[in-house]
């Protein structure tokens, strides 16, 4: 291990005169100054560290070290009238002492508790992040806190709206973030700044409560999906019809596999950097054989530990430890719904563990008084209905890449997993403004990411089509 320094930082005088030091032994560093509202990250002169920042009050101690060497990095906070940690054991002992009085808000519906000597004025993530956690509809509202997005409120504060712009397109996420009786206000406003400022906006994933509004603004309103939602006061995995999910999970029992919930608590900085690690590597070897060169963008969200909020995390460990699948949980509608929004498993992993993590999760869950679970979009799915508001052009694509395309993304696959849970399947709807256009939906792909594929991959996967039996 390294050689550890211990430089002291100033927020005004900068680091101290320490001449013998490297910038791994600068990874990790991090800075906290309770009366400074931004987000202060500055290079020291002739290196590059990594400076991650913890922000201070509803997410305090969640932004925790990126870099293997942390526990190496002797630090030194030091925060204006009050007293300096001296090195990186007490420093964490400090961050511990903050998780501990921070009030865990995925368990109960009542927002975060902030500890007294850390608040200041909330900053817009945060906000939006608010009412994504309080108002969030749908199993994407979560990611509206995602790193890539932009934020609009209303002008009295009161809700949001999370999107992102493409060639002067706007593309909205996760709804309307606002309760009921604010949602006027707010979708109005906002169509105000696109028609000042861009060419149309696209809102994925509506609402059959929201439509008669966004009809009221003359959207035009079109099914492209259902999503997959589990009432987990009537649900339950027991018949005929879940005989299959018994199965994986008795194949998995017997294989000795164990789910637990991670907390990225910085008890053990060397087992938390070594389970992010390795969540990271289960997420590579889980889309090798998928023809896309990446993760899918904006619909699905990232692993970005530094930023977890509210989201939680479940753990599949065979008998050795090692990490076989893991599932990402999203929290929406004040804490009462819950959506497995990315589920990832290794590429030799035992058979059946992504399912029976998440039947694992799910009865964590219950236990904890959640209403429903949402295992997200089906797309496509019974979208074959037109009226004269809905667009035939997303229609028709939708319909010639289930079609056609299923080289490129297996939504046969999706559906035929998905609906091995016997979920309830509520319609979701795209609301373009104005009408769509070519390069609306062309935009809308670009920012999916659904065609930034493989070409070898592609070909791979077609020829296993080919090969497949036909049924009958």
């Amino acid at each position: 291990m390294p050689r550890c320094l211990s430089p002291v930082f100033n927020h005004r005088a900068g680091l101290s005169s320490v001449t013998e030091f490297s910038p791994r032994d600068l990874e990790g560093f991090l800075r906290i100054h309770c009366e400074n509202r931004d987000h202060v990250q500055k290079s020291v002169r002739g290196f590059r560290p990594i400076l991650s920042v913890i922000p201070i009050g509803q997410t305090a101690a969640r932004a925790l070290v990126k870099s293997t060497e942390a526990a190496s990095a002797c630090i030194t906070i030091r925060r204006t009238g009050t007293e300096t940690y001296e090195d990186y054991a007490t420093f964490i002992s400090f961050v511990n002492k903050m998780q501990t009085q921070t009030h865990r808000p995925h368990l109960h519906g009542s927002g975060h508790h902030r500890v007294r000597t850390f608040q200041r004025p909330i900053n817009e993530r945060e906000l939006a992040e608010k009412f994504a956690f309080e108002h969030g509809q749908t199993y994407d509202s979560y990611l509206a806190c995602e790193a890539d997005r932009k934020f609009f409120f209303s002008s009295d504060r009161r809700g949001a709206v999370s999107y992102t712009v493409v060639l002067g397109h706007v593309k909205v996420g996760g709804g309307l973030l606002a309760a009921p009786d604010d949602r006027p206000r707010l979708l109005g406003e906002f169509l105000r700044m696109v028609k000042r400022n861009y060419n149309s906006a696209a809102f994925f994933n509506i609402t059959d409560e929201d439509l008669d509004l966004f009809r009221r603004f003359g959207m035009h309103v079109t099914k492209w999906g259902e999503d997959a939602i589990l009432n987990l006061s009537t649900w339950a995995p027991t018949g005929g019809a879940f005989e299959w999910l018994r199965r994986q999970k008795n194949f998995c029992q017997r294989a000795g596999l164990v789910t637990e919930e991670w907390f990225p608590t910085p008890t053990n900085v060397l087992d938390q950097l070594r389970t992010q690690n390795e969540l990271r590597i289960v997420e590579l070897e889980s889309i090798q054989d998928k023809p896309q060169a990446c993760t899918m963008r904006f619909f699905e969200g990232q692993l970005d530990f530094a930023h977890l909020d509210r989201k939680r995390i479940f753990i599949t460990r065979s008998e050795q430890g090692r990490i076989e699948a893991f599932v990402v949980a999203n929290p929406y509608d004040d804490g009462r719904g819950w959506a497995f929004e990315m589920y990832r498993h290794r590429a030799d992993s035992v058979r059946g563990a992504v399912p029976f993590t998440m039947l694992q999760a799910i009865d964590t869950l219950r236990a904890e008084g959640v209403d429903q679970v949402s295992l997200c979009l089906l797309p496509g799915h019974n979208c074959g209905t037109h009226d004269r508001q809905s667009s035939r052009l997303i229609q028709g694509l939708l319909k010639f890449g289930i079609a056609r395309l299923q080289c490129l993304f297996d939504v046969a696959g999706l559906w035929q997993f998905k609906t091995r849970f016997r979920p309830n399947l509520d319609s979701r709807y795209i609301c373009t403004y104005p009408r769509a256009n070519v390069l609306t939906i062309a935009t809308s792909v670009h920012l999916l990411g659904v065609l930034y594929v493989s070409p070898m991959k592609v070909v791979k996967r077609w020829l296993q089509m080919r090969s497949r039996p036909k049924a009958a």
